[in-house]
C-alpha cells in the first residue's frame, strides 16, 4: 500500500521509535464522518466554528484536511483526562449543551443558525462567549459563566487535537517527538537557544517561516 500523498517526512526519521510512529501515522486516517458522541445539529456547529477558531490556511498545504471536528466528536466519547469543572456537566454534554446554545444565541440575535452566519459574525460571537457575555439560562443550555469556562475547554482541544497531528508538526518544525529510535537511544545534544539538530525537521509553513526570521 503506498503511503498518503500527505504523509509528513518525520515519520520517517529514524529518531522516531516504532510505536510513536504508529501513533502518528494513525492521525492522518480520517475518523468517521458522521458524528458518534454529538447530534447533528451540535455537530454542525462545531465544525462551522473551528475554522473560524483557528484558521490553518497559514500553516497547512491548501488541501489538507485534519478532520479536527471527526477527531473531537471521536475524543468525547473517552476516555477522558478524568477531570472537569464542578460547574459544567461531563464533557459530551457540556459540549453539546454549549454548542446549540452558540446554535440558539444565533438564531436569536441574527435570526439566522450558526453555521448560516457570515465568519467574522460566527467570530463576534465566539468574542463574547469567551469574554463572558454569551450563554441562556434555560434546560439543556449553558449559562454565561458556564459559556465561558467551556471556552477554555474548547481551545485546549482544539490545540491538543492540532498540535498532535504530524502534518501540523512537520510544517511548524516541531520535533519533540525525535526523543528516540528502537534499537539505541537518540536524544538531543544541542539544547541551546535557537539550535536546531540535522535530524529536526525544517519548519515549512509560512508562519513558522517569519517567526524564524525574526530570530
Amino acid at each position: 500500500m503506498s503511503p498518503p500523498p500527505d504523509r509528513p517526512e518525520i515519520l520517517d526519521s529514524d529518531h522516531l521509535s516504532a510505536r510513536t510512529r504508529d501513533i502518528l501515522t494513525s492521525r492522518l486516517s480520517a475518523p468517521e464522518t458522521q458524528p458518534c458522541t454529538l447530534s447533528l445539529q451540535a455537530y454542525a456547529v462545531l465544525d462551522a466554528l473551528l475554522p473560524v477558531l483557528l484558521p490553518l490556511e497559514e500553516i497547512l498545504p491548501p488541501g489538507t484536511d485534519i478532520n479536527m471536528t471527526a477527531r473531537i466528536d471521536a475524543a468525547l466519547s473517552g476516555p477522558r483526562d478524568g477531570w472537569r469543572f464542578a460547574d459544567l456537566p461531563p464533557d459530551a454534554e457540556a459540549w453539546e449543551a454549549a454548542l446549540l446554545t452558540l446554535d440558539d444565541v444565533a438564531a436569536e440575535q441574527h435570526g439566522i443558525r450558526f453555521i448560516h452566519l457570515a465568519p467574522e459574525l460566527r467570530g463576534s460571537l465566539l468574542d463574547a462567549m469567551m469574554t463572558g457575555q454569551l450563554g441562556l439560562d434555560r434546560d439543556g443550555r449553558l449559562s454565561i459563566p458556564q459559556m465561558a469556562r467551556w471556552a477554555g475547554d474548547l481551545r485546549g482541544e482544539v490545540v491538543d487535537c492540532v498540535m498532535s497531528d504530524p502534518r501540523v508538526q512537520q510544517a511548524l518544525g516541531i520535533s519533540s517527538s525525535l526523543t528516540g529510535g528502537d534499537t539505541v537511544f537518540q536524544g538531543f545534544a544541542e539544547v541551546g537557544p535557537n539550535s536546531r539538530e540535522d535530524f529536526e525537521p525544517k519548519a515549512t509553513a509560512a508562519l513558522a517561516q517569519m517567526a524564524d526570521s525574526r530570530e
